[in-house]
Parts: C-alpha cells; structure tokens; sequence
C-alpha cells in the first residue's frame, strides 16, 4: 500500500467523535461573582480602598512608576483572542459566533454602518463596517469597565463614556473624545462622578444629551445617571453638579422638548422610588409616579412617535414586577401588562436578574411597538399590553439595545454573548463580533504543552472554551461559567475543565483531525463550601492524577473515576476557602494549598498529610496564586490580593522560611506569578499590570508593552515555545514571546535522532488519537511540514524522507 493510500484509508477508518452527556449549566448570578471578585480584594475587611489601583494605573499608564526598564527584554504583546467562538444553541448563539459581555451602545446619527460598543471590561470598541472589524478605542485609559456610552447628534465626533458597569464594577468617571475616539479625556467632575474616596462605588447606567445644545465642545447639557446620583453639566462634560441623589438608573429627554427630562429612581427601602419629572432640563424635579420600596432597578424608554410620553419598567426581586406609561404634562398613568414574558419559553423566560440584565426600548416610528428585555427578548405589538420572543436564537442575558437614528429597521443590542444586530426590526438577527476580543476570562487557563496558542479557560458566561489563538474557538463543556482547565501531561489531546457548580468537572478529548470534542463526566457531588471558582489541577507527570478544592482537597488517582477528600479544613475555618492550589513538577508528592484568609499548607506526600507553612511571616490576605519552581522541588512563589502589606513572597526550604520579593512593585491585588525555568526571571500579574524580575524578585520593571489596561487573572509559560501567556478579565488572552523555543529535528517522533518508518507509524497513531502513553510527546518533532498541527501531511513527509523523495522545501529532516 503506497503511502498516500494508507494514510487515506486511515482517515476514513476514523470513528466519529460523540459528545457525552454532559448536562448544560447556567451561569452563576452575577451576585456570587461580584462577591467573589471584592471579597477576595477585601479580606480581612468588608471592603477595600481603590485609591492605590487609581494611583498604579495612573503611573503605569503614563509610565512614571519608577520602575527598572533595564533586564531582559519583553517583546511587545499580542492579542491571542478570541475574537469570537462558538457556544451552545441552548443559551448561547450557535451556529453564530458569540462575544464578551457588551453593557453599552451608541450608533451614530447619520450613519449606522459606524457603531460604538463598551464592554463589561474590555473597554471601548468602534466599527465603521457595521461590525465587520472592531477598534479598540480605550484599552490605555483609566477604566475599561464600561456604563454607558452617548454620541452628540450633531456632531458625533464628540463621544461621551460613562465608566464603571451596573452592578458589577467601578469606573473612573468620564471619558471624553471630541475626535471619535482616538483621544480621551478624563472626567471625574471634582469627585461628583468618580469619588476621591476609594471604598464608594462609581458606576454609569445612562448618558444622554440635550439635543437642543448640541454639536458644542463647551456649552452642550449633558446628563449621567449613575448609582451615586443623577448629574448634570453645562459646559460639555468639562464640571458637574449632583441634581438627584441616591440611585438613578435611568435618564431620557423628550424626543419633542429637550426641556422635559425623566429620570427613575430606585433602591431597597427608599421612599424616593419612582419616575421623576423635570421641565427645566434637569434644575428642579417632581415626582410623578411612586414605585415600590422594594424597586431595585427602573428603565425608561421614550420615542418621537409619542413625544411626551416615558415608558417604565420597574424591577422587584430581580424580577420585571409592572409596566407603565406616563402620558404628557400631568404624567396621566397607563398601567400596560408584561403578559407572555414569563413562563412560555424552553429556553429561558425574562428570568430573575433584571437588576443585571435590563433593556426597554420604544419603536421611534411606531410607539405600539415596546421591546423589553432581561435574560430574553421580547417584543410587544399592541403598546404592550403582551410580548412575544424575539431573539430567541441569540445569546441570554440583554444589556443594551438601541435603533439606528437615521434607519430604525437597524437595531444592534449587546448581550452577555457579545454584539449582534437586526436590520428588519428585530425579527432576525446576526453576530457582530469578528474580531472584537472582550471576553472575560477566569484564573485556571491551560496551555497546550507544545502548540503555540493552543488554549483552554473558562469565561463568565460562555462556559468553558478551547481554540488556536486568532483562528477557530468553541465551546469545549457547556459549564455556565467556566473554571480552570487542565491539559493531560501524557496526552496533549486531552485536557479537563470545570465549571463554578461544586465538583463539576469534565475529561474533554479533541480530535487532531478537526475542532470536534468528546466529553466525559468525571465529576462529583457535594455540599462542601468552596469558592465561586474551585482550583482544580493534574498531577504534571501522572495523567490518572487530579486534585481539586473547597475548603478541602479532593483527589483522584483514576481519572475521575473515583474522588475521595484527602484533608480536613485547610482554612481558618468560617466561611473560608481554598482559592490556589499547585503541585510540584519537581516532586509531584509536594502539593501547595492557599486559601482565601491567608492560610498556606503544604503536603510532602501527596495530600495524605498538610501542614501550615504560613507562619507569622506572610500576610493575613488572600492567596491568588502558588507556583513551585520546575527545577527547585523547595522553591515556590506566591501571591496576594488585598492592599495594605507585600504581595509577592518567595521560599527555598518548602515554606520554613519566606522572603519578600514585592519591594517596589506597586500596593495593588497580585493575582498570579509565573517563574521562567532555569533562569531567574519571574512575571507577576496585577489589577493593574504585568511586571517582570529579572533577578529572582530584587528588581521589578514593568513589562506591559502594548498591553490593555485590564485585570491579569493568570499566567501560564509554555516552555516549548518560550511563550508567556495572560488571560485578563475583559480583553481575552494575550502572548508575548520571551526566548526562542527549543529545535527539534522534524519528523523524528520517537526523538531517537533518526527519521524512519517507525516515526511514521507512531506519527499516524498519533494523527487518529491512539499513540501509546509510553511515547513521547508528538509535538513539535511529529509536525514534520512544520505548520503547527499534526495532520495527513505530517505522515507522508516523514515517509517521502525515509525513502530519500521529500521536497527539499519542506522542514522535515531539519532541525527547527
């Protein structure tokens, strides 16, 4: 059989991939992630002051820190997405691909092809095609958490930002452009939008403009809702004055008379619920109609096709409660009803998280035509007095929602799953997020041991995924929100995933040949309290080995098979957790543990015993991150969150002693830390930053060229390729190369310095998923045509070269 012939039949020999059962999770409320986020900055407080953040991202973003710029160099990084993936067709977009969550839309007044769209955290993006390719506009200012976003009317050079996401995160203030988008300006009003006290929250729900003095750059009237008040400007943004306090989740000029402006007002136990009036442009108020105490959120809508008149839903208990119109001067109430929005759909209703997730929208042409939405879409016909589902292919959970100015059969919302538009009105709908890259991802990323960009982590909201860098992304477990992942030392085509439900974890096999998945569930089940993401990691030379942690370890010894907890409580008790947790590569019988109120505990064999090795010397702040050196079975680094004391410690005796090796970085949460093998160079990355020793911790520069202003989660190294990898939380995942990979000759797959039958053989194994566990790792040596994957290609070179027929223009042979 000629070697073209075999390796034919081998692939139609391949069998099928089927997806195990594996059932679909939601993701967590937004609640427990918020939760998680702040209190593991806070502890061992309620909460924690942002003041040095806004002071190491001010210095960092104008590279005043005073830190080294001298050491090894760093090359520029670079954006490995994704920019877009594909998730499930349950609570996601499939076949269509989805995005990060996006909070904000602006569309422009004559020209809807030209979009603004503000992410979670991914900052501030800008299309010209109508969402074809995507800008980021703001990935060096103060904030990248964004509220909302207004265009003027009259001249939409002039691009007002709120930042800071409802519910979620804090903001800055204003980010203000009069050039589109390619300079800022920030705002924070002498502390009226962004306090000086950095324990108050800031953050944007509504911007709107005075039409009537628009197209200024220093006399338009602007107004900000935010949950520290309604504010107002007079100058374009330049000062501010408080007009309403307390919450104001909602702000809208007349379409008609930009004299009359409402405003909602909201918050458990306040009096002051309602809708509000004003005929002065926001100088003095009535209220006009009384909410709940118990209203937590109110939107509003208005349209040109019934000018005077303001549209409200008011939230109570997460949950749409009562809509109202509230026609001209005396605010005459219309109670209409939100029939059909609960309660008739498989998948997913309006739902309970509506202080979260909260649109309502009026047609401009036609005002009997409402849309409302919350975990789903709906839309009413008859002034809404019913609704139906619309968008129900697309992605859960609706943030923002606007109609085109100039053409309002365009319509583009955003959503937990990204951007996506309709052009007829809202009955069909399409993806807008080529390229676009705000998705947010969690600490626990995997790497794949030899594949440049080869990745797999898990995001809020679009579960766990795995992918090629700027290429192909997809949904590897549909886990919610996903967790950490692993990939199998032994079997590169192999790695697990988790989710934030309690002993979700699931074994995910690729095949070589394509982007398809098998899964299999490998979990457990247990009412144990752990954190909202539980660390979960693979024994680096056992395959069969995993740990995963509560408040406890559990471990398994038969991939999954079987768990058995292998500790008592590792936490100072209370309502504690385990938050990092690492094995040696040295000596897998060394396993790290750090909780989330300081503790670190350390087993010599294998989980079977933990002793405390914090002592008196580190910090009452929660661990982020444990890395053991991969030479040094003593040496480990670990980092904190928190302000007020170091964050970077260092041993060399397995934790009978500790050093601190954070002098000179800056007082802000630390969240992982990487140490280059067999040099002395480490990278530690922040809230704010990336930052690189080059001397084992004496020294610190920051090495954060080119890179966005988001959180760092987590950093992963890939020796193979001398790749550093970042995930953040809101602008996706980032590389930078810092010493050329190791060469290996091409097509010598059993690595005995020769290229034969026999590499060609195990090469087909490991092309259909079967290479014996004993051999060794296929990657780079197999990937004999050097385009970075192992395909059919790879088996006839390394043949053609044994028999002395292989083009010389192919790699195999060679050392590279």
């Amino acid at each position: 059989m000629s070697p073209r012939v075999m390796v034919a039949a081998l692939l139609l020999s391949y069998p099928l991939l089927l997806r195990a059962q594996v059932e679909e999770q939601r993701e967590a409320g937004f609640e427990v992630r918020r939760e998680w986020m702040e209190q593991q900055r806070a502890y061992p407080f309620d909460s924690y002051t942002q003041n040095p953040v806004y002071a190491a991202r001010a210095a960092a973003l104008s590279r005043t820190a005073g830190f080294r710029t001298q050491g090894a160099a760093v090359a520029p990084w670079r954006a490995v997405g994704p920019f877009g993936f594909q998730t499930s067709g349950f609570y996601g977009s499939s076949p269509n691909a989805d995005g990060g969550r996006i909070r904000a839309i602006a569309i422009h007044p004559t020209n809807p092809s030209i979009v603004y769209a503000g992410a979670a955290s991914g900052g501030v993006w800008r299309t010209a095609n109508g969402g074809a390719t995507w800008t980021p506009l703001t990935d060096t200012q103060c904030s990248l958490n964004s509220g909302s976003i207004a265009l003027d009317p009259i001249n939409p050079e002039i691009v007002y930002v709120g930042t800071g996401e409802p519910t979620q995160s804090n903001g800055c203030g204003l980010l203000r452009s009069f050039d589109g988008g390619t300079t800022w300006t920030e705002i924070n009003g002498s502390g009226v939008l962004a306090p000086v006290n950095g324990t108050q929250t800031t953050r944007a729900y509504r911007i709107r403009i005075a039409p009537s003095t628009a197209g200024s750059q220093t006399l338009t009237t602007v107004l900000y809702a935010a949950n520290n008040g309604l504010h107002r400007s007079l100058n374009s943004g330049t000062s501010w004055t408080t007009i309403l306090t307390g919450l104001v989740s909602d702000v809208e000029f007349d379409p008609a008379d930009d004299n009359i402006v409402w405003a909602a007002r909201a918050g458990l136990g306040s009096t002051q619920n309602g809708v509000y009036r004003s005929t002065d442009r926001g100088l003095t108020w009535q209220q006009v109609y009384t909410a709940s105490t118990t209203a937590q959120r109110i939107a509003l809508a208005v349209s040109p096709a019934r000018a005077g008149s303001v549209w409200a839903v008011e939230v109570v208990g997460g949950r749409a409660s009562s809509l109202v119109r509230l026609d001209g001067a005396t605010a005459a109430l219309t109670t209409l009803s939100i029939n059909g929005v609960y309660g008739v759909t498989q998948r997913g209703d309006f739902a309970g998280q509506s202080t979260y997730n909260l649109v309502l929208e009026v047609d401009p042409q036609d005002a009997n035509t409402v849309i409302m939405g919350g975990t789903r879409m709906y839309r009413s016909r008859n002034g809404g007095q019913s609704f139906t589902v619309i968008a129900y292919d697309v992605h859960v959970d609706w943030h923002a929602f606007e109609f085109a100015p100039s053409d309002p059969t365009v319509i583009v919302g955003g959503c937990d799953g990204g951007v996506h538009a309709s052009y007829d009105r809202g009955n069909s709908w399409v993806s807008r997020n080529t390229n676009i890259s705000v998705t947010q991802f969690y600490p626990g990323i995997a790497v794949h041991p030899t594949l440049p960009d080869v990745i797999a982590g898990g995001l809020q909201d679009n579960s766990s995924l795995w992918g090629f860098g700027s290429g192909f992304w997809t949904m590897s477990a549909p886990s919610g929100d996903g967790g950490w992942n692993a990939f199998s030392p032994t079997n590169p085509n192999q790695f697990w995933t988790t989710s934030y439900g309690t002993g979700f974890i699931v074994r995910v096999t690729r095949n070589p040949l394509g982007t398809g998945v098998s899964l299999l569930g490998r979990g457990f089940t247990s009412t144990d309290r752990k954190a909202f993401l539980s660390p979960m990691i693979i024994d680096p030379l056992n395959a069969a080995t995993l740990y995963y942690a509560t408040y406890r370890v559990w471990k398994t010894t038969n991939e999954g098979a079987v768990w058995t907890p292998i500790s008592g409580d590792l936490t100072k008790g209370g309502t504690a957790t385990i938050t990092s947790m690492a094995v040696s590569p040295v000596d897998p019988r060394f396993v790290w543990v750090g909780t989330s109120d300081g503790n670190v505990q350390l087993s010599l064999d294998g989980g079977v015993t933990f002793a405390v090795v914090s002592g008196t010397t580190l910090p009452n702040r929660a661990v982020t991150d444990i890395a053991p050196d991969a030479l040094q079975s003593g040496r480990a680094v670990i980092t904190y969150s928190g302000t007020g004391t170091p964050h970077v410690y260092a041993t060399d005796n397995l934790g009978q002693s500790w050093t601190n090796i954070g002098t000179g970085l800056p007082d802000i949460p630390f969240n992982a830390v990487v140490m280059i093998p067999g040099t002395s160079r480490m990278f530690a990355g922040a809230d704010v930053g990336i930052y690189e020793s080059p001397d084992n911790g004496a020294t610190w520069s920051l090495a954060s060229q080119g890179f966005p202003n988001a959180r760092v989660l987590d950093l992963v190294f890939q020796a193979a390729t001398g790749n550093l990898y970042a995930s953040t939380y809101g602008r996706g995942l980032w590389s930078t190369t810092l010493v050329a990979g190791a060469s290996v000759l091409r097509g010598d797959v059993n690595a005995d310095g020769q290229v034969n039958a026999f590499d060609a053989a195990l090469a087909q194994q490991a092309l259909v998923g079967v290479l014996p566990a004993s051999a060794p790792n296929p990657m780079p040596r197999a990937d004999a045509n050097c385009n970075g994957v192992i395909d059919s290609g790879d088996v006839l070179s390394i043949l053609q070269f044994a028999v002395g027929s292989a083009p010389v223009t192919l790699c195999v042979g060679k050392q590279q």
